[in-house]
């Protein structure tokens, strides 16, 4: 017996919304009945129910079967349906499905518009919560916009709003909090503010008990990412075992145990790497994670388990291992159009195949780098004038509303004028309006003048007294290196001279006096004359090499890393990218003094056995750092003691414009980073 209409309704009212509160768990199984969904379509007599269910249905279809298209012609028919209905609040969430649609296809000018036509319409949801959720759904999606494509600003000034918002709330929902900050405080962490991204972090710890274990996993995950990026190393490895311990005793799905346990091993493998330089532990952990990758099928993660595991297997000298694991990673990527991932494979073996001393193919994968790394970078300068082209033709489009406005109440205005009364008061109250805001705006003007003018006049004083800096810098050190050059050519053309006639009238000496040669005091006098001539030959290649003045920098370094290499007291080694051309003199110079007195400190003070110059220029930048095992030192309690070799240091980096940075743990080692922006043609 067929049910009264309005039962039947209410029955199809009461399946839709069961179909969406299991929706998390239908779009996970990727299992849905959906025959139950098309008979609420089709025969729903209410609109609201039809656009409810065709959005619960467009969703299983987008993000449950990656059907897109079907998905997409779903939303457009809810949306459309909605708008028929005056159905705001269905329009709103068929707005925010359709842009979650061009946001995955990249196309972020369809995206923003979806999204702010939800900020437009969303005053007239009638109900205060979903008002408020579309709301925050639409400012949360726009950050994600920017976040992805490295507009962290503009991302993060979205995803406060909407953490603004769900604080509004009546009744917030904690998870909702949890997620809103952590996405706050990831785009602090990316604009390097730090404190920040603490504060904001540290608001989830009051309501921590009362998140979902995924979320928990999610907050202790950008949390240890804070820490580390602040170089707080040992706080940030307490925070991934905590992150281990939620792991074990939480309430997860197996597809979320599984994706969790490989970002978990996948985070202890890069730690074991970057800061314990224990690479067979790396190798124990990421090992671990193929299998995982496997199992949950995504290429992605797969190509980047091999990679890590030639990543580890090359540091801990294993190449073959290393050579297959990177092969495995570098087929999968571009099997899959994975350029970032295939660059860095191909990057990694060419330094493995130069291990096994197999160059013919190093040189290969080196080149096959360098191409993908420009593919790479061209892709990311489109992805970066798309996203700004989207900017702009949004901020076009909100012109032309704002001009289309102003236009309709001209309109009116001239409505208006029919009753001239209105219309003389409004004029003498524009009019006195006017003079209101002339004097005012003058007077405002004229302190904005004379602040502006104050501050370019201490701008233009601190600009004089920066260049006096400089010049005096620069004269102190072409002085230097004047000096350096004459005392080099004066100890090789001249004492250099005066050796080599010492040398050959002894020779001679030998001739004319047989049996000279068997006489103790004579063969150590020579091997004296011989020292002394090497050590001379030594320092005046010191103070001014001359194959940094024929063949550049990179040359030069790599024969002063021999030198020291040769001494057996360190072992120096030199890695450079980007080097082909050549700085200019003085910056080579400079830089060249910098590296030499930092190597000099190494070997004097730090009981090093090994060190690392890397050398890596990517356009007008330049970074150079270097490396050493040694015993390291506590950097806040050298800040007060003076050293006339590392303040040379210092004035050489301000005079080319750079920064300095020092890292040193004891135990373990320091690391000096120089980062210069360069002025050349």
């Amino acid at each position: 017996m067929p049910l009264p209409i309005n039962n039947r309704e209410k029955l199809l009212r009461f399946l839709i919304i069961i179909i969406s509160l299991l929706s998390g768990v239908i779009l996970n199984s990727q299992k849905m009945n959906e025959d139950s969904l098309k008979r609420v379509i089709r025969e729903a007599k209410e609109d609201t129910t039809r656009v409810d269910a065709m959005l619960t249905y467009g969703n299983y279809l987008f993000r449950g079967k990656n059907e897109d298209s079907a998905g997409l012609a779903m939303f457009l028919t809810a949306k459309y349906q909605a708008e028929q209905a005056n159905y705001v609040g269905g329009r709103a969430q068929a707005l925010l499905f359709i842009g979650n649609y061009y946001s995955k296809q990249s196309d972020w000018q369809a995206a923003i518009n979806a999204y702010d036509s939800i900020l437009k319409i969303a005053d007239k949801i009638p109900d205060e919560i979903n008002r408020k959720k579309a709301i925050r759904g639409a400012y949360n999606n726009l950050g994600g916009i920017y976040n992805k494509n490295g507009d962290f600003t503009t991302s993060l000034e979205y995803r406060l709003k909407s953490l603004q918002v769900i604080e509004s709330m009546p009744s917030p929902n904690p998870n909702e909090i949890a997620i809103a900050s952590i996405n706050a405080a990831s785009d602090y962490r990316q604009l390097m503010e730090f404190t920040k991204a603490e504060q904001y972090i540290n608001k989830i710890t009051p309501i921590f008990s009362k998140l979902q274990d995924r979320i928990k996993l999610e907050y202790f995950y950008e949390y240890y990412e804070i820490e580390l990026d602040g170089k707080y190393i040992e706080k940030a490895q307490q925070l991934l075992y905590r992150f281990d311990s939620i792991l074990q005793v939480g309430n997860f799905s197996d597809a979320q145990k599984k994706d969790f346990s490989l970002l978990s091993q996948k985070l202890h493998g890069v730690y074991e790497m970057e800061y314990t330089k224990d690479y067979k532990k790396a190798l124990v952990h990421f090992q671990t994670v193929l299998p995982l990758a496997k199992d949950l099928g995504g290429n992605r993660e797969i190509g980047e388990a091999n990679f890590n595991l030639g990543w580890a297997s090359y540091w801990d000298t294993r190449y073959a291992d290393a050579i297959k694991y990177l092969n495995s990673a570098y087929t999968i990527a571009i099997e899959n159009d994975l350029k970032n991932q295939a660059y860095k494979a191909a990057d990694m073996l060419s330094y493995a195949y130069k291990r096994t001393n197999n160059i013919e193919m190093a040189l290969e994968y080196s080149q096959t780098a360098r191409k993908l790394q420009d593919s790479v970078n061209s892709e990311e300068a489109n992805k970066q004038l798309n996203i700004l082209d989207a900017k702009y033709q949004n901020e076009k489009k909100e012109r032309a509303i704002e001009h289309l406005q102003t236009e309709n109440q001209a309109k009116e205005f001239v409505i208006r004028k029919k009753n001239w009364f209105i219309v003389g008061g409004i004029i003498l109250a524009i009019f006195l309006a006017m003079i209101a805001f002339t004097v005012i705006n003058y007077y405002h003007n004229r302190q904005l003048l004379l602040k502006k003018e104050k501050v370019l006049q201490e701008e233009k004083i601190a600009g004089m007294e920066k260049q006096q800096q400089v010049a005096s810098l620069q004269s102190m050190i072409n002085g230097q290196e004047t000096e350096r050059t004459r005392i080099a050519r004066d100890l090789h053309d001249g004492m250099g001279g005066i050796l080599s006639t010492v040398k050959m009238h002894y020779s001679t000496l030998s001739q004319d006096t047989p049996g000279i040669r068997e006489n103790p005091l004579y063969m150590k006098t020579l091997d004296l004359i011989n020292e002394v001539s090497d050590q001379l030959r030594t320092v005046a290649h010191s103070m001014m090499p001359e194959v940094l003045m024929k063949v550049g920098l990179t040359e030069a370094l790599r024969d002063f890393c021999n030198n020291v290499s040769s001494s057996k007291r360190l072992t120096v080694k030199l890695q450079s990218y980007g080097m082909e051309k050549r700085l200019s003199s003085s910056t080579e110079i400079n830089l060249f003094r910098i590296i030499q007195e930092l190597v000099n400190n190494i070997i004097k003070h730090a009981d090093a056995t090994e060190a690392i110059i890397q050398i890596n220029r990517q356009g007008n930048k330049l970074h150079v750092v270097i490396e050493d095992n040694g015993r390291g030192f506590n950097t806040s309690e050298a800040e007060g003691k003076r050293s006339m070799g590392m303040n040379t240091v210092k004035s050489r980096v301000n005079y080319l414009n750079g920064t300095l940075t020092i890292d040193s743990k004891e135990g373990i080692g320091t690391t000096v980073m120089i980062n210069l922006v360069l002025d050349e043609n």
